[in-house]
């Protein structure tokens, strides 16, 4: 469950930037 939400994270901030 954590390395979904780190991926989900590391998408989101990929996205912001």
């Amino acid at each position: 469950v954590i390395q979904m939400g780190t991926g989900k994270l590391l998408l989101q901030k990929g996205k912001a930037s």
